[in-house]
């Protein structure tokens, strides 16, 4: 999926390792560990308080890609107990309150809407959420497969 939805120009960094004369000694990638225990347990603690919980990732850090990383965000999310509805109210309107924006995170006349529409029901799956199959931005229906050649 990093391929997919990862900035190309990211992605065309790390392949460019493969033309090395001379390879670094890397690892190899490590399995992707389950929620620390304590973070789903606070992550909870939270949600139980009432405080807004919002949606994020550390996108921009090595090795986390934009977009995949966010997925994962909502997996782990969901790992900690939150409801598949919690999770995607934290990944739109609980952002949007958070940063104190009333033009963003509901479907309303008059507000700012750019939209995923899935192949599939991520309340059923949180990890529906990767089957983009169009994009809603500023008002134009956008093909995600169009948009990610176009980026290359």
């Amino acid at each position: 999926m990093e391929n997919r939805t990862g900035d190309p120009a990211a992605i065309a960094s790390i392949l460019q390792l493969a033309q090395l004369t001379a390879r670094p000694r890397v690892p190899a990638p490590r399995p992707v560990p389950p929620i620390d225990p304590d973070a789903a347990a606070n992550l909870r603690r939270l949600r139980d308080a009432g405080v807004r919980i919002a949606a994020g990732s550390d996108a921009g850090n090595i090795g986390t890609l934009h977009g995949p990383g966010l997925h994962r965000e909502f997996e782990l999310m969901v790992q900690a107990g939150l409801t598949t509805m919690e999770v995607l109210v934290a990944a739109t309107s609980g952002g949007a309150a958070l940063v104190r924006n009333d033009q963003l995170g509901v479907i309303a006349a008059g507000k700012l809407a750019d939209l995923l529409v899935l192949d599939a029901d991520p309340l059923a799956d949180i990890r529906n959420t990767t089957r983009i199959f169009r994009v809603v931005r500023g008002g134009a229906v956008l093909d995600p497969t169009a948009v990610l050649a176009a980026a290359r």
